[in-house]
């Protein structure tokens, strides 16, 4: 078996490939973004609705199952901890 260099270039090697990467990095960082501020309001709607005793914030349909107060809470230190993340 004989090993054969790759005949494609590396991303290091394409011009460009340092801008699409940083393009597809800041792309991500906003859909995280927007995902964390997204779970943290489902959380902090649900919290007021068992505070204020909204039924349609607990569960979303009435007659359905209820989210739960500490689950609520949970979403939102999800939430939180998502947006201040770094990798």
């Amino acid at each position: 078996m004989q090993n054969r260099p790759n005949s494609e270039p590396s991303d290091r090697m394409r011009p460009g490939a340092d801008q699409s990467r940083s393009h597809l990095v800041g792309l991500l960082e906003a859909v995280s973004a927007v995902a964390a501020v997204g779970v943290f309001g489902i959380g902090a709607l649900v919290l007021a609705g068992w505070t204020f005793d909204i039924e349609v914030f607990r569960s979303f349909e009435p007659g359905r199952i209820s989210m739960k107060a500490n689950t609520a809470v949970a979403f939102m230190l999800t939430g939180i901890s998502l947006l201040f993340s770094e990798v």
